[in-house]
């Protein structure tokens, strides 16, 4: 079921289990869990901000310890001041590959009093077993940006074994459902699903799914092809015009990230992981920490001479990641 990747990339070690607390548009304070390996992921999507996917796979099964990932969100949860608003599964592919969720998800919410939102691209929900799992949070936030397979097979070059519409049924089944909250995400980018009727069919389908909330998003950080770009300012407005409730969360986060003092180096390369950062986030993120500004510029220059950083420019901004 997995396809086989010419570079397979750092272990599963060499990634964090958990990251922040960072600032989300629709979130507030998120603490991310990371239940799969850096891009274990069952699309490799072109607007990916994390790259390539490395490892296509529909494979659910445990490829990190329970006991790791606990430990590590009780660590962000006891450092955070203030607390995070919500735990958020996200992390470095898609948390739904995990055969582990549920408990993962069971483990983390005796440990920590705030709601869990679940963020995936909803590839896999026409799986019954899986639906049950995911029915247990709070919020679930799957990915509806295309309305056909041509449109889906662009945007996500998806795994062979989910077609389109296998995909859309299981969102569909698992939206009739969820007692919890269900806000769909619609990816936007420029010439591939934002015209006029590309939102139609969007809209037509997510009429269908009865969401709470309608987020459009942007690849505001740098993705995985250079030539995505970021829809117009007529085009979200035309999508608000024309997709039922859609609110716009297409700008960049402002917010304080949870960097400590003393650990900042590792807090930041933590994040970048799973959340490429702007030269001016991370260096209000030192700042916040208690950095003087000669401390911060020193920590920003042994960032950029890390061997694990990439520093890529978009959208005229300097950002760094971790290197794929």
């Amino acid at each position: 079921m997995t396809m086989p990747s010419k570079n397979p990339g750092p272990t599963p070690e060499d990634w964090a289990l958990s990251f922040g607390p960072v600032p989300s548009r629709r979130l507030g304070r998120s603490i991310g869990v990371n239940t799969v390996p850096c891009k274990t992921c069952t699309y490799s999507c072109v607007y990916c901000q994390l790259g390539r996917t490395r490892r296509t796979s529909i494979e659910r099964r445990v490829y990190r310890d329970i006991d790791a990932i606990v430990a590590s969100v009780r660590d962000l949860v006891e450092r955070a001041s203030p607390g995070p608003d919500y735990i958020t599964f996200i992390g470095c592919g898609e948390p739904t590959l995990a055969a582990n969720l549920g408990e993962v998800f069971s483990r983390i919410d005796d440990i920590a009093d705030c709601r869990k939102a679940l963020l995936t691209n909803g590839s896999l929900l026409w799986d019954p077993a899986l639906r049950e799992e995911v029915s247990r949070f709070d919020v679930v936030m799957p990915t509806v940006s295309a309305c056909n397979e041509t449109m889906y097979r662009r945007l996500h070059r998806p795994h062979p074994a989910l077609p389109y519409e296998k995909v859309i049924s299981g969102i569909r089944e698992f939206a009739r459902q969820f007692s919890g909250e269900l806000w769909v995400e619609v990816m936007l980018v420029r010439g591939v699903n934002d015209d006029e009727q590309s939102l139609k069919g969007i809209g037509g389908i997510i009429e269908t799914l009865d969401a709470d909330r309608v987020h459009l998003t942007a690849p505001t950080r740098p993705p995985a092809e250079r030539w995505v770009k970021c829809p117009t300012r007529e085009s979200i407005e035309l999508a608000m015009r024309i997709i039922p409730g859609a609110i716009d969360t297409t700008m960049d986060e402002e917010g304080q990230f949870g960097v400590g003092s003393r650990t900042a180096i590792e807090d930041l390369v933590r994040i970048m992981e799973v959340h490429p950062m702007s030269e001016e986030q991370i260096l209000d993120a030192l700042m916040s920490a208690g950095l003087t500004h000669e401390d911060s510029m020193a920590t920003m220059q042994r960032l950029c001479d890390d061997p694990r950083i990439t520093r890529i420019e978009h959208r005229g901004k300097t950002f760094y990641r971790t290197r794929g």
